[in-house]
C-alpha cells in the first residue's frame, strides 16, 4: 500500500489545487445491542454493553481523536414493542477514546436491534 502526501498538486492549466481536511466521519459503527455485537465498523476496535443503564453501548476508537468537541450523530431501529419499531437514539463523547450511543423508547433505554453512531472531528 502506498501513501501519499501533499499541501498542494498543481492543475493541468499550472495553477494549484488547494486540499482540505476530508469532512467524511472518522468513526462509524452499526451495532446489534441485543446480540452484542458489532455489524460494521470504521476506526472501532470494541464495543462494551455497560450494565447501566440499559440499552448503553460504549464504542472505542482505534486512533483516538483530538478533543471531545466534535459531533456525534446516531439512530437507531428494531423490532422492539410492534413490527418495524423506530427508538429515539442518543450519541455522546466521553473522551478522546470512547463515545456512547443508546436506543431509547419514551424515557427508556433499550438493548435494540440496530443502534448506529459516528463521529465527525479531528483524529490526534
Amino acid at each position: 500500500m502506498s501513501t501519499l502526501r501533499a499541501n498542494s498538486i498543481e492543475h493541468t492549466d499550472g495553477g494549484p489545487i488547494t486540499l482540505t481536511k476530508q469532512s467524511a466521519a472518522k468513526t462509524w459503527c452499526s451495532v446489534n445491542s441485543t446480540a452484542g455485537t458489532i455489524r460494521g465498523s470504521f476506526n472501532v476496535s470494541s464495543m462494551t454493553d455497560e450494565p447501566s443503564p440499559t440499552g448503553v453501548i460504549r464504542l472505542t476508537t482505534t486512533a483516538a481523536f483530538d478533543s471531545t468537541d466534535n459531533m456525534s450523530v446516531s439512530s437507531s431501529a428494531g423490532n422492539g414493542f410492534t413490527t418495524n419499531s423506530y427508538y429515539l437514539s442518543s450519541g455522546w463523547i466521553n473522551n478522546t477514546s470512547n463515545y456512547y450511543v443508546r436506543g431509547i423508547w419514551g424515557t427508556t433505554g433499550y438493548d435494540i436491534l440496530y443502534v448506529f453512531g459516528q463521529i465527525h472531528g479531528d483524529l490526534a
